[in-house]
């Protein structure tokens, strides 16, 4: 094993010399903009939808019948798609 004298010494004091040229230039982390409130206000909406759907009778299904209800209209589960694709169709044609 070589040790090459004192030549490696000199070799890591030219890297300190060249490393400590390099002009350091310290920025501070971006912000990311807080989506935590919105989230949080989002999934409260979302679970609140959840429950008054069903307690306020606007959508129901009702399994026996093979039908959904909707605002006290039964729609049975062969015809929902063509109601929904019609309903859309009346609703956001210009």
């Amino acid at each position: 094993m070589k040790t090459g004298g004192g030549h490696d010494n000199l070799k890591i004091m030219d890297y300190d010399k060249t490393l400590s040229e390099i002009p350091v230039v310290v920025e501070g982390v971006p912000s990311r903009p807080n989506y935590h409130w919105r989230r949080r206000a989002l999934q409260s909406a979302i679970l609140l939808l959840a429950v008054l759907i069903p307690v306020t009778g606007l959508f129901r299904i009702d399994p026996m019948e093979g039908a959904f209800v909707v605002l006290g209209r039964q729609i049975w589960f062969s015809d929902f798609f063509i109601v929904v694709v019609s309903l859309s169709r009346q609703c956001c044609s210009p």
